[in-house]
């Protein structure tokens, strides 16, 4: 792969990557439809949220919403009321009594909860620390997954999120000489320390590269010796 495959990446791996998960509205006179977004942190406290549609089958103002938070220890809380706005995944809910909090949506998956959260029975519930990790996620999968940025040789910066097996990189400045229809897609073996990551493009894989990867704590990376493209670099968290 050319090295100028980094001008394309942002435009390729942005591409499809965040969206309202709705499944598509059923004419008129239909139930109401619902979807639901589960996530955990890392705590192991699993946050499930259900929107439920008012008219129509976007996420919007005036649509209901529960959160269910189950704790590690299997304790149960819930929030409900309604959403109050909605903006590129960013969803503002305000519960039945209390203030608003903020839920930003990646996917099919919860990225992040800001703001304290009311629950039903009036009391508040702090919002997870840090990002929000897609169910079924575990091991070294679960610490790629939340925002990173790190600087490529040149100049340019990245911002990366992981969630779930999709990496989104967004370059700064952007340049973009292809275009890719799918997303990148990436994989870790634990035991050989190695990552995967791959274009999809129509379905099929387009273009992939291998290289090795190495934790520094909990907000810091290295990855490292790819056999092709410029993955390579030094990854620092962003916090929120």
């Amino acid at each position: 792969m050319k090295k100028r495959f980094l001008s394309l990446v942002a435009l390729g791996m942005a591409l499809g990557l965040v969206f309202m998960g709705c499944g598509d509205g059923a004419g008129g006179g239909s139930s109401p439809q619902s979807v639901k977004y589960t996530s955990k942190d890392g705590a192991g406290n699993t946050y499930e949220l259900t929107i439920t549609e008012n008219t129509t089958k976007a996420a919007k103002p005036g649509d209901s919403y529960v959160l269910t938070i189950t704790s590690a220890s299997g304790a149960v809380k819930t929030s409900s009321g309604t959403v109050q706005s909605t903006s590129d995944g960013i969803l503002k809910l305000k519960p039945s009594s209390g203030t608003t909090f903020t839920v930003t949506l990646v996917g099919e998956n919860m990225g992040s909860i800001s703001e304290p959260i009311t629950l039903d029975n009036g009391l508040s519930e702090s919002a997870p620390s840090g990002p929000l990790i897609p169910s079924g996620i575990s091991g070294d999968m679960a610490k790629f997954q939340g925002n990173w940025t790190f600087t490529y040789q040149g100049g340019y910066s990245y911002h990366v999120n992981f969630t779930g097996n999709i990496a989104q990189y967004t370059m700064v400045p952007i340049v973009q000489s292809d275009v890719y229809d799918g997303p990148v897609v990436f994989s870790v073996n634990e035991t050989t320390k190695k990552i995967t990551i791959s274009i999809i493009s129509d379905g099929n894989t387009a273009w992939t590269t291998t290289g090795d990867y190495a934790f520094d704590g909990n907000d810091k990376f290295v990855l490292s010796s790819f056999d092709k493209g410029a993955y390579a670099g030094t990854y620092f968290r962003v916090i929120n």
